[in-house]
C-alpha cells in the first residue's frame, strides 16, 4: 500500500484526487472496523462472553484500580437483563480516532431504545465501544425508517 501511495505521489498530476480517495477509503475501512467492534461487543453480551465484553469495550464507570472487578460485575449483570442489538442505525466519524455509533437496542427493562455510544481507536490499534457515556433518546420514532 505504501509503495502504491509513493508511486502516486511521484507521478503527480491527479495525485491530489487519488490521495483524497485513499483517505476516503481509509475512513470507510475505519467505519467497517467500528461497526465490527460494535457487533462483536453485542455478540459477546448475547452469548454472555464476559471476556469479549471486556475486550471490545472501555467502561468509564471503572477506574484503572477497579478494572479487575469488571468481569465479576459483568457476570452478575448477565444473570438479569441482557441488551440485544436490533440495528446499527448509523455510524458517524467525529475525527480520525473517534466515531459515534447510534444503535437501536432492546432490553426487557427499557424495551426498544436508541442509544449513541462513542467508539474510539485505542493505542493498540483496536476499536472499542465506550460504555458508561451513552446518550439515550426517548423518541425511538425519530429513527424509524419512514418515521
Amino acid at each position: 500500500m505504501a509503495g502504491v501511495l509513493t508511486a502516486v505521489i511521484v507521478l503527480g498530476g491527479g495525485s491530489g484526487y487519488i490521495l483524497h480517495s485513499t483517505s476516503t477509503n481509509a475512513s470507510q475501512l475505519d467505519e467497517k472496523d467500528v461497526e465490527q467492534s460494535v457487533l462483536n461487543y453485542f455478540n459477546a453480551i448475547e452469548s454472555k462472553n464476559v471476556d469479549d465484553m471486556v475486550k471490545y469495550s472501555i467502561d468509564t464507570r471503572y477506574s484503572t484500580e477497579q478494572e479487575a472487578s469488571r468481569k465479576p460485575d459483568y457476570q452478575e449483570i448477565m444473570k438479569s437483563d441482557i441488551a440485544h442489538l436490533n440495528d446499527i442505525v448509523k455510524i458517524e466519524q467525529n475525527d480520525e480516532k473517534n466515531f459515534t455509533a447510534t444503535l437501536n437496542v432492546y432490553t426487557e427493562d427499557t424495551g426498544d431504545i436508541i442509544l449513541k455510544f462513542p467508539v474510539t481507536l485505542t493505542d493498540d490499534g483496536s476499536w472499542k465501544i465506550i460504555i458508561g457515556q451513552s446518550i439515550q433518546y426517548k423518541d425511538i420514532d425519530q429513527y424509524k425508517v419512514g418515521g
